[in-house]
Order: structure tokens, then sequence, then C-alpha cells
């Protein structure tokens, strides 16, 4: 009950109990029984070391790099090959680089992620500037976690049409899903 005309009422985190104990009412916080899902990222970037890549050859990238991360999570290990947490959960891999264009015409290269020697996710890029200019790709997967990819974590390959030297290298793995 209020004289004022105009009144406002705000709630927040509304809590209902039953003092059948006479302990008195509030009762001291209490954390509520959410289930929080565990997020956060780890990514690793090499600016300093370049990496040659034979033609027609699916090349590993693997290298240690400068790691960051939130959250305390391991999704990568030291030579960034991808390592989940948990069967089903949702990750997110972006995986970027700078290549030193080669002489050729028609030129592209292909990015996968291999799960135990197959193929789980792949990207054709095509190679646009001019020989010795430097190009920019990046590639950006969501994916589930199956017991495979859990088992035996994930690796990255390039497979450029001509011999390619790449730098700048950074990739990302973001648990967006925690699974259930």
């Amino acid at each position: 009950n209020t004289d004022s005309l105009i009144t406002s009422l705000y709630l927040d985190g509304l809590k209902l109990e039953l003092d059948d104990r006479f302990l008195g009412v509030p009762s001291i916080y209490s954390k509520p029984l959410v289930i929080e899902s565990e997020t956060g990222f780890q990514s690793r970037t090499d600016e300093t070391n370049n990496q040659s890549l034979l033609s027609l050859t699916d090349n590993l990238i693997s290298f240690s790099g400068t790691l960051e991360e939130n959250g305390s999570l391991n999704l990568l290990n030291s030579s960034a090959k991808i390592t989940p947490i948990a069967l089903n959960d949702i990750i997110s891999v972006d995986f970027a680089f700078t290549g030193v264009v080669p002489a050729g015409t028609n030129l592209f290269l292909s990015v996968y992620l291999k799960v135990n020697g197959n193929i789980f996710r792949a990207t054709t890029l095509q190679i646009i500037k001019g020989v010795g200019l430097d190009d920019y790709f990046s590639v950006s997967w969501i994916l589930p976690v199956g017991a495979d990819f859990l088992a035996n974590g994930g690796l990255i390959y390039v497979n450029p049409v001509a011999g390619l030297t790449i730098k700048n290298r950074y990739v990302s793995v973001i648990r967006i899903g925690k699974g259930k």
C-alpha cells in the first residue's frame, strides 16, 4: 500500500521456504540447484616459426606456440592436438594461418580435421593473391564429440596443390556445450 501514484516493484532471486523447524525466515543464502555447464577455450599462436608444406600431401599441422586459455580446460595438448574433454560435448575449432603464395595458376589448398586417421571435417580454399604475397586462410567447425573423437583427439592437416610455406598459425578450441 502506498500514497504514491507511480510505484515500482522489483523482484530478484525468489526463494520459497517452509520454516517447519522454527529456524527463522529467511534462512542463510544457499546456492540454487542449477547445473552450470563448464565452458571455456584454449588457443595456441605461433608467430615465430614457419612450416613448409609439401604439395599434394596431407601435412600435419603441429606447433607448441603461445598458450592462452580461460576456464582451465584441457582442450589442446602441447603440440596443438585437439583433446576433447567428455563424450557428447560440443566444441568449436578455429584454425588460421598466413601462406606465402607459390608460383602457379588455379591454386588451392584443403584443410582437414582428422580423427583416428579419418577425415572428420574438410574445407577447400582458393589461393587468390599473387606470387610471393601473403594470403590469409581460416576455417571454423562446430563439432560433436563422439567416442572415437574423445578417445583419439583430432589433428589438423593442410594439403596444398603446390608447395607452400605457412606462418602466423593460430588454433583455438572452445567448449561451447557440456555433454549430458
